[in-house]
């Protein structure tokens, strides 16, 4: 069984979840998406001029009537590359010269490479300006539901940074972890080794390598995969090669069996999991969220005609992501804390018995109640000191304990006060501050007589 997984097929080297310029123009789930954002940034033409060049190139090949070639490339140089063209696309100056030399010849022999120049600059602009902006719009996200509907492969979930979270909870709760760990660490241990080109020294790739080894397939691995002595001692013959250089594919191997591995004993079960249907809530309220701010950009770009379709898709990508949730669940990042109202509302039955419950506040508007236990801490409520009532008291021939007025001393004017209850216990119009503490000392003695402790009046009185 361990050989099967050793020699299965290498898996995909991309995440249909996270396109690239090549599967927006190949990829049948995600080609129509393009097309249509494309279409709303009034940008389509490119992708026209992409598939009218690849036309030409094919047909060429296969021509030998340099008059039909040549009529062609006109034809191609006329729709999309001539100044008086309607659906002309934006090149360099120097770029448009070129191929108006190239396409006519002395010889009248077209290259059906002519329109090489243009197809670099467009694929650029394309993939540099348009993909980006296009994972952020509404159309991506269809395209990743799809995707999602269908037939989504673990290589989807790997490779895409806001998908591999959830699967990396649901392998945490299972204790499992260690093999998403092992399988992330060997990708970016690759990306290092072929970034650096040859500028990294043979000593820190070792010790990259080494510590790699070490952390998830010796013997004594802090977190341990438990491939067994096969894919070990492949791994330890790879980054301790006789000539000393250690090549990326060092743990490749290793690699392809983790994937394998994670796909044939946890993959089926967590698209069933709690966690991959959280990650499709989220891909659904990022749609309904990106539609909505679409729409309002749309409905103000009506207004105003002039706007430049690339302005337009700069706007739409700022919005899409300045509204989509978290790309990175509690896998990676602490819980987000979401305080807003609306979030308030769609609490927990619980807790919304609780805030029906809550006592109303002097305003007469329900106190909001705290979302989680860091607001409840954040809270300089939950830090202050609630104010005493302070109160002078008497207790009767019965031994009850008689509160006569409440809030004494509580306020600056505490003496005043204290003087009016003296004077509404004894029935005297008026009384003197002397008085007042006269009287107030010999309610507390016989007090303290009473209930035979010693009498301390000024530490009763101001005691809470």
């Amino acid at each position: 069984d361990q050989k099967s997984l050793i020699s299965a097929a290498p898996f995909p080297a991309f995440s249909r979840l996270k396109p690239a310029l090549e599967q927006c123009l190949s990829a049948l789930h995600c080609l129509p998406y393009f097309i249509q954002y494309l279409e709303y940034c009034k940008s389509v033409r490119l992708l026209h001029f992409l598939f009218a060049c690849d036309t030409f190139a094919e047909a060429s090949e296969n021509c030998h009537h340099g008059n039909n070639v040549q009529c062609d490339a006109l034809d191609i140089y006329t729709r999309f590359i001539s100044l008086n063209s309607p659906h002309a696309i934006s090149l360099p100056e120097s770029v448009r010269r070129t191929i108006e030399n190239n396409i006519s010849p002395e010889d009248g022999r077209v290259n059906c490479r002519v329109f090489e120049p243009a197809l670099s600059y467009v694929r650029e602009v394309l993939s540099g300006d348009h993909v980006i902006k296009f994972r952020g719009s509404s159309y991506c996200t269809s395209a990743q539901l799809d995707v999602c509907r269908k037939d989504l492969v673990l290589a989807d979930v790997l490779l895409c940074e806001t998908a591999i979270p959830y699967f990396m909870e649901y392998l945490e709760h299972r204790h499992e972890e260690n093999h998403v760990l092992f399988w992330v660490s060997v990708e970016a241990f690759q990306e290092h080794l072929r970034g650096s080109a040859g500028s990294a020294s043979v000593d820190d790739l070792g010790s990259d390598a080494i510590a790699l080894y070490d952390t998830y397939l010796s013997l004594q691995a802090r977190k341990p995969v438990n491939y067994g002595r096969i894919i070990r001692g492949i791994v330890e013959s790879s980054i301790c090669p006789d000539n000393g250089i250690i090549t990326p594919d060092a743990f490749l191997i290793a690699q392809q069996y983790c994937y394998h591995y994670m796909n044939k004993f946890f993959f089926e079960a967590y698209l069933r999991s709690d966690q991959h249907k959280r990650f499709l809530a989220e891909l659904h309220l990022q749609l309904e969220t990106r539609r909505r701010d679409e729409r309002t950009l749309r409905l103000n770009s009506a207004g105003n005609p002039s706007a430049c379709p690339i302005e337009v898709a700069s706007k739409m990508e700022s919005l899409a992501v300045s509204n989509s949730p978290s790309p990175r669940p509690a896998a990676f990042l602490p819980q987000r804390r979401d305080s807003s109202p609306s979030s308030s509302k769609a609490s927990s039955p619980a807790s919304q018995k609780r805030s029906r419950r809550a006592p109303s506040s002097t305003n007469g508007k329900e106190p909001a109640e705290p979302a989680t236990q860091e607001d409840i801490l954040d809270d300089r409520r939950f830090w202050s000191i609630p104010e005493s009532d302070y109160t002078l008291s008497a207790v009767d021939e019965w031994g009850v304990y008689q509160t006569q007025d409440r809030h004494l001393l509580n306020t600056p004017q505490g003496s005043d006060k204290l003087k009016k209850s003296v004077m509404k216990l004894f029935g005297k119009e008026e009384v003197s501050e002397e008085a007042a503490v006269e009287q107030a000392k010999s309610i507390v003695a016989d007090v303290m007589s009473l209930t035979a402790q010693p009498a301390n009046w000024e530490d009763l009185l101001l005691e809470s």
